[in-house]
């Protein structure tokens, strides 16, 4: 597992909101990196259980703005 530049505190606040929610995520960006400044936001990429419908809706406006 990669060190995440986060205190403590934020870092059981974050996890607590993901396992409340049953969300896994991996953390990406500067503080992964160890180059995060003292207001540097926290990357998230969330895993969540999605259906096809889904896509497709996501992917309807898309194909209007290309037409």
């Amino acid at each position: 597992m990669k060190t995440i530049q986060l205190e403590p505190k934020h870092l059981v606040i974050v996890s607590n909101i993901l396992k409340k929610y049953g969300v896994t995520a991996h953390v990406f960006g500067s503080r992964t990196k160890n180059t995060a400044k003292i207001f540097s936001d926290l990357d998230l990429c969330l895993k969540v259980n999605y259906d096809k419908s889904t896509v497709r809706k996501l992917q309807a406006p898309r194909a209007h703005l290309s037409a």
